[in-house]
Parts: C-alpha cells; structure tokens; sequence
C-alpha cells in the first residue's frame, strides 16, 4: 500500500478517522437505503481486494486498490457531513470558494512546456479542476443563501476551469 504524500490525503484521511468514531453511533440512525448503498460500497472493496489475486500483476493491483481504498474511506466522511450538516455545507461552500483560485495558481506555478502538471500528472489534475468546477457552479445553483457567495461559487468555478484548460486535456471534458 501507498503512504500519504499530499496535504489534502492527509487532511481527508484524518477527516476519514474522525468519521469513523462516528460510524458507530450513526450506523443506527441512518436509513434502509443509507445502509444499502453503504454495503454495496464494501462489497465492491472487497470484490477488488479479492481480485488483486487474480490478477498478474499484483503490484497495478494494490495501486489500484489503494484508489477503492480511499472510495470507501469516503463513507465516515458522508456520516460525519450527515450529523453536521449545516456546519458541514458551510464549511464546503466555503472551501469551494477558495478551491478555484487555489488550483488556478498550483496551475501556473506547476507549468511545464506550457502545461500546467499539478502535483504529479496532469490529466488526474485535468480531472480534479473540472470536478472543482461543476461542484462550485452546482453550489451557486443551489445555494441560493447570499448573493455575495454565488458570486464567489462562480468566480471559483471559472477559476478552476481556467486551470483545467492550461491543462491542455480534452480526457477530462469528456467525463
């Protein structure tokens, strides 16, 4: 397995723990379907951790478990954000506002042959910039809270999209 590399795996492996202490509690409270989708979320980590011994190389296979891995670390979180609501949706509002001009200047201080690169490939950073994107605009769609902050969703929004075109990858739109 991989170790942690990045500030952000860092913080999202800590918010992951500190999920998980609430997953006890909150196993109880949450609904039929909750619990259903949750479970199918461990049957596909575990369905991938059994076809790491199939495959040929085991070595692709752990990285890529490693991804799935962090998938259903994804889950404390969900039930931390479920709890917390209201604090939580802030928290985020606000982190997608600062989100775009973040990753705009990753992109220009990362720019190689006039590519921006981010932290070690660009076509996850491609990805990573868009998904920014749609998540800022969808916030200012939704939101709806004050005028002032849909501004800032969406001048974050075309941040983060500004940053995904000095990319120069078109696999990332097509997602």
């Amino acid at each position: 397995m991989g170790t942690v590399n990045s500030a952000a795996s860092t913080i999202f492996v800590l918010l992951s723990v500190a999920g998980l202490a609430v997953l006890k509690g909150e196993w109880k409270t949450l609904h039929r379907w909750e619990k259903q989708i949750l479970w199918g979320f461990l049957a596909f980590v575990l369905y991938n951790l059994v076809s790491i011994g199939w495959a040929e190389d085991t070595r692709f296979g752990w990285r890529r478990f490693e991804k799935v891995a962090r998938f259903l670390l994804a889950v404390p979180l969900y039930l931390l954000v479920r709890r917390h609501g209201e604090s939580a949706y802030k928290a985020l509002l606000y982190g997608l506002v600062l989100a775009g001009p973040v990753m705009l200047w990753v992109a220009f201080d990362t720019m190689e042959g006039g590519r921006a690169v981010g932290a070690y490939n660009y076509i996850l950073y491609a990805d990573f910039t868009l998904m920014v994107c749609l998540s800022a605009l969808s916030a200012a769609l939704l939101a709806r809270r004050d005028w002032w902050l849909t501004g800032l969703l969406v001048i974050s929004a075309g941040l983060a999209l500004y940053a995904s075109i000095l990319t120069q990858t078109r696999g990332a739109w097509l997602v």
